[in-house]
C-alpha cells in the first residue's frame, strides 16, 4: 500500500515538473514567441494583397489621373492638390499618388501594397501602444487576438482600392499621434512637436484627419493635474487647432466637393437626417455592426438589416461601458486610456460618416463595406479592455462558482464574438476578394479593347460592365493612354490585350 502511494506521488511530482518546466520554457521564450505570433497576420495579409491585386483602375482611382498627368507633363498644381474631394481635402494621399505615377506610372498594384505595409506600420505602433497599456511584456495570445482583429479580411474593400491610401494615411497618423504622446518619457517638448505635426498632416489627409485634435487633447488632460506646463501645452496645441483650421476652411464647401457620391446631394444633407430621426441612428449602429459582413458576394440591396443593428447595439452599449468605466478608473488602471482613445476616434469616424451618409438609407452601412475599417479600431479597442482586465485564476478562485462565471463572461462573450467574427469575415473577404480580382481584371479587359472606338460605342460598352462610370471617363481614358498609367502600363496592356476582350455583359454577375 505504501509503495503504491509513493508511485502515485512520484507521478504526482513528475506530472507538476513538467509542467512547471513547459511553463519556464514559455516564459524564457515569451519574446520569441510573441514576434513570431504578431507576424503571421501581416505575412498572411501581403499574401492575399499579392493574391488577389490588379493593375486596374476602379471608382474614384480614375479622378487622380488628371494630377498625375499634370505632374508628369507640366508641373505639379497645387490646386489640383489641394482640391476637395467629398467632404475632404485628399493633399498627402495626393502626394503620394503623385510620387507613384513619377516612379512607377501609377501602378495600382503598387499603391494598394503600399497602403498594406502602412497598415501594417500602424499595427505596429498600436502593439507599442497595447505594450505601455498593459505595463508588462506582450505575450501571443493578446497580441494574437489584436492582429485578427486588426487584419481582418471584412474590410476587403479598401484593400484592394487605391484610392482608399488615404485612410490608410489617417489611421496611422492617428496611432502615431498616440504613440507620440503617451510613449515617450524623455524630450516631451520634442514628442510634443511631433505629436502636432502628425495631427496637421492628418488633418489634411482626409477630414476624419481632424479627429486627431479632440482624441490629442484628452490624451493631455488625461489625470493630470492643472499645472503651468499642462496650460502650455493645451494651448499650444489649441493654436495649432486654429492654425491648422485657417489653412483649411478657405474655399471648403461641405459635401461639394469633386467626387460626390449622393445621386441626389439634396438628401446627403444635415437637414435631412434631421428630418429622418430614426435614420442616422439605424445608419450609425448598422455601420457598427457591420464588422460581422453580410453574405459573401455583391449586393445593391440588404435585406436583413436586423442582424447588424443588433450586433451593432450590442458593441455600442460595450463601447459606452468601456468609456464609463476608463473615466471612474482614470487614476488607477487607467491611467493610460488606450482603449477609450481607440473607441473614441472609431465613434466619432462613425459620426463623420453617418452625417455625411446617413440620409441614404440604413442599407448603405452595409452595402458600402469599406466603412468598415473604424469599427475594427473599434472591436479592438474593446478586447483590449477586456483583456486587460480578465481576472486571475487565483482572484475567481475565492468566490463561489457563479460568481467565477460572471466574473469570467466578458472573457468568453470576447471569445466567441472573435471566433465567429473571424470565420465569417475570412469566408467573406476571400469570396469578395476573388470577384474583386475578376472584376477589375474584366474592366481593365474592357478599357484595353475598346479604348480607341468612338466615344458614343466606348461608352455604351463601358457602361454595360463598370460598377462607376465618371463623367470624363473617356477623357480620363485619354490621359491614361498617353501617359501609360495603370492597365495602360506596357507590361499590364500587354497581359489584358493577351487576354482579349471581356465575355459579353450577360455572362457576367451584375454588381
Amino acid at each position: 500500500m505504501a509503495d503504491r502511494r509513493s508511485v502515485t506521488l512520484s507521478v504526482g511530482y513528475s506530472d507538476a515538473a513538467t509542467m512547471k518546466g513547459c511553463s519556464s520554457w514559455f516564459v524564457r521564450h515569451n519574446s520569441a514567441l510573441t514576434i513570431a505570433t504578431a507576424s503571421v497576420a501581416p505575412v498572411i495579409y501581403l499574401v492575399f494583397i499579392d493574391r488577389y491585386a490588379i493593375n486596374s483602375f476602379y471608382n474614384d482611382d480614375w479622378s487622380l489621373i488628371p494630377i498625375v498627368h499634370t505632374a508628369l507633363h507640366h508641373h505639379v498644381s497645387l490646386s489640383q492638390l489641394w482640391s476637395q474631394h467629398n467632404e475632404s481635402r485628399l493633399f498627402i494621399g495626393n502626394v503620394i499618388i503623385v510620387l507613384f505615377g513619377i516612379f512607377d506610372r501609377f501602378d495600382v498594384r503598387s499603391v494598394i501594397f503600399f497602403s498594406a505595409v502602412t497598415f501594417i506600420g500602424t499595427y505596429a505602433g498600436l502593439l507599442i501602444l497595447l505594450r505601455r497599456y498593459l505595463g508588462k511584456q506582450l505575450a501571443p495570445i493578446p497580441v494574437l487576438a489584436v492582429s485578427v482583429i486588426w487584419f481582418s479580411l471584412a474590410d476587403v474593400e479598401n484593400a484592394f482600392w487605391a484610392f482608399q491610401v488615404s485612410w490608410y494615411l489617417t489611421l496611422f497618423f492617428f496611432v502615431m499621434v498616440l504613440v507620440a504622446l503617451l510613449i515617450p518619457d524623455n524630450h516631451r517638448w520634442a514628442w510634443f512637436a511631433v505629436a502636432i505635426l502628425l495631427a496637421s498632416i492628418a488633418s489634411f489627409t482626409t477630414i476624419q484627419g481632424f479627429l486627431c485634435w479632440p482624441i490629442g487633447a484628452i490624451c493631455l488632460l488625461w489625470n493630470r493635474c492643472w499645472t503651468s506646463r499642462l496650460r502650455a501645452e493645451v494651448a499650444v496645441w489649441l493654436g495649432a487647432v486654429v492654425v491648422t483650421l485657417a489653412m483649411y476652411l478657405p474655399g471648403y464647401s461641405f459635401g461639394a466637393g469633386e467626387g460626390a457620391t449622393c445621386l441626389n446631394p439634396r438628401n446627403c444633407t444635415i437637414a435631412v437626417l434631421l428630418h429622418h430621426p430614426l435614420t442616422a441612428p439605424g445608419f450609425f449602429i448598422a455601420l457598427i455592426g457591420n464588422v460581422i459582413p453580410g453574405p459573401p458576394g455583391t449586393a445593391t440591396v440588404v435585406h436583413d438589416l436586423a442582424r447588424f443593428e443588433l450586433v451593432g447595439a450590442a458593441l455600442l452599449i460595450a463601447a459606452i461601458f468601456i468609456l464609463l468605466q476608463s473615466w471612474r478608473h482614470r487614476a488607477s488602471s487607467e491611467h493610460l486610456p488606450l482603449p477609450l482613445l481607440l473607441i473614441v476616434f472609431a465613434l466619432l469616424f462613425d459620426l463623420t460618416i453617418t452625417i455625411g451618409r446617413g440620409a441614404t438609407g440604413i442599407s448603405q452601412a452595409v452595402i458600402d463595406n469599406r466603412f468598415i475599417m473604424a469599427n475594427l479600431v473599434l472591436v479592438a479597442g474593446i478586447a483590449i479592455y477586456v483583456w486587460s482586465h480578465a481576472p486571475w485564476r487565483s482572484e475567481a478562485v475565492a468566490h463561489s462558482p457563479w460568481q467565477v462565471a460572471v466574473t469570467y463572461l466578458p472573457l468568453v462573450s470576447l471569445a466567441i464574438f472573435l471566433s465567429l467574427q473571424a470565420i465569417t469575415a475570412t469566408g467573406f473577404g476571400l469570396t469578395n476578394a476573388s470577384v474583386i480580382s475578376r472584376d477589375r481584371s474584366q474592366e481593365a479587359q474592357l478599357v484595353v479593347y475598346v479604348q480607341g472606338k468612338p466615344v458614343l460605342s466606348f461608352e455604351r460598352e463601358c457602361q454595360e460592365y463598370l460598377f462607376f462610370l465618371p463623367p470624363k471617363f473617356k477623357f480620363y481614358v485619354r490621359q491614361a493612354v498617353v501617359d501609360q498609367l495603370g492597365e495602360f502600363n506596357p507590361d499590364s496592356h500587354r497581359h489584358f490585350l493577351e487576354l482579349g476582350p471581356p465575355p459579353p455583359p450577360s455572362a457576367c454577375r451584375p454588381r
